[in-house]
């Protein structure tokens, strides 16, 4: 009779029938449940009783996850040059590109443009009418929906994205709806506005400025446009939201960094909160008496040293700036970011007091924290092109993705981070597994390199088809 019912159990497993995932119970969707929910996550519609693809699935002569597929690759950008989607007119089209690019703009932790500094609010309308909130999304977007897709991609290269949308070349900005003859910037084009077709590369752009500050005329040139390399980690745009300092700010390597900057990447790229390393490797980095407050105790340094030495690598970020305060009335300010080459010779050493010549130095930094596995990562880089490229050395890179997607079909948010640290809270049974799911499908991620085909290893999941998968 044993040996029976361990048959049994075999048989039920390799039918995959109402099989709980290490401990959940439920049972397993219909297929017309199932359709609605992938269809919903990927449009951000119901579907309608009338398409065809919802009675295929209902006569049960089309696989409910297949049809989500079909659904999904109507985002794929096989229209004018592979910029765009091949038909702009189609609304369910739309509406999958549009909802997909809603979610990689939500894992990014600046979602908008802010002020430099509390008593300069009046730039940032110019600078939301110039560039679009949502550029860094752009390139997780293509990647996502290029005739050939590379997650890797979005983290390489010197292309500069922005969206193609349904005005192009709009005659007012989308924050202000101010006309470009208020901007006093020769040429200038506002950001593209309207629904979204597509992603395009650009060029490197500059713009002449000419303005009256208190009765003093002054003029410049300031870049619109720019890449340091890296994909989305150099688009001038993702510093332009991520930096945050005075409009004066010079980075010493002590008190005055880009640590947001840094902060960021972490946060946005590997899913992972400071701190992402333990004390033990802070204690290290400790100066008893430094005049920078933070280096006195390893419960600071455990953070800074991961983030200002990774935000090192934009530490020659300039702004230039200037308000409606205090120019010719109606005119409309902006602020804008550059990045001079270095001057000075490089440190030898993190600094452990200000050093007024830090932003005129080469732009190298470190990639330092400690990965899903507990294992230290401890990595020097130059630049955020090498950066992005040890980035994606890692599998914590495609973990992320994985963790995320996962999180959006399933419900279930995953604990990716360093979990054998001795200060973390041991995990219960299910969330193990659901990491270890998530852990493979990361792994598979950065073998086959496409984000299609990892949406959909996780619809065909059995926990996805499951009634309790979203806990």
């Amino acid at each position: 009779m044993k040996g029976i019912n361990v048959r049994l159990k075999l048989l039920i497993v390799a039918a995959g029938l109402l099989i709980p995932f290490n401990g959940y119970s439920g049972t397993y969707l219909s297929p017309v449940a199932l359709y609605n929910r992938c269809y919903s996550q990927i449009t951000g519609l119901r579907p309608s009783v009338s398409d065809p693809l919802t009675k295929q699935v209902v006569a049960r002569q089309t696989d409910p996850v297949v049809a989500c597929l079909q659904v999904l690759s109507k985002g794929v950008f096989n229209g004018n040059g592979n910029t765009t989607i091949s038909d702009i007119s189609d609304p369910e089209a739309l509406a999958v590109l549009r909802n997909m690019h809603r979610l990689h703009a939500s894992w990014f932790s600046m979602k908008d443009f802010t002020p430099l500094d509390q008593q300069n609010n009046w730039w940032t309308d110019g600078v939301m009418d110039l560039w679009d909130a949502s550029t860094p999304a752009l390139y997780i977007t293509k990647a996502l929906f290029d005739v050939s897709p590379s997650y890797k991609g979005s983290l390489s290269g010197n292309a500069i994205y922005i969206p193609v949308r349904a005005r192009m070349n709009p005659t007012t900005g989308a924050k202000s709806n101010s006309t470009a003859d208020l901007f006093a910037l020769s040429p200038l084009q506002f950001a593209p506005r309207g629904a979204l077709y597509g992603v395009t590369a650009t060029a490197p752009a500059s713009a002449n400025y000419s303005i009256i500050q208190n009765n003093v005329s002054s003029s410049g040139t300031v870049t619109l446009a720019g890449s340091l390399g890296g994909g989305l980690l150099g688009n001038y745009t993702y510093a332009l939201m991520n930096v945050i300092q005075a409009e004066k700010f010079a980075a010493d390597g002590g008190t005055q960094m880009p640590r947001r900057w840094g902060r960021a990447v972490y946060h946005d790229l590997l899913c992972r909160d400071l701190p992402v390393v333990r004390n033990s490797e802070a204690d290290a980095f400790v100066v008893m008496g430094s005049s920078v407050p933070f280096r006195n105790t390893s419960n600071c340094t455990s953070c800074h040293a991961s983030m200002d030495r990774m935000a090192s690598v934009v530490r020659n970020v300039k702004y230039t700036a200037f308000g409606n305060n205090s120019m010719n009335v109606g005119q409309r300010g902006a602020f804008f970011v550059n990045f001079p080459a270095a001057t000075m010779p490089a440190e030898t050493a993190w600094p452990s007091a200000a050093d007024p010549d830090y932003a005129k130095r080469p732009p190298t930094g470190t990639l330092f924290f400690r990965n899903y596995m507990g294992n230290l990562v401890d990595i020097g880089v130059s630049g955020p092109s090498d950066l992005a490229a040890q980035i994606t050395n890692q599998d914590d890179f495609y973990i992320c993705a994985a963790k995320r997607y996962y999180s959006h079909f399933t419900g279930i948010s995953v604990d990716t981070s360093d979990i054998y640290d001795p200060k973390h809270l041991e995990l219960s049974a299910d969330a193990m597994a659901h990491r270890n799911e998530v852990i493979n499908l990361g792994k598979s991620l950065r073998q086959h390199n496409s984000l299609r085909k990892l949406i959909s290893d996780i619809l065909n999941s059995p926990q996805y088809h499951r009634s309790d998968s979203a806990l």
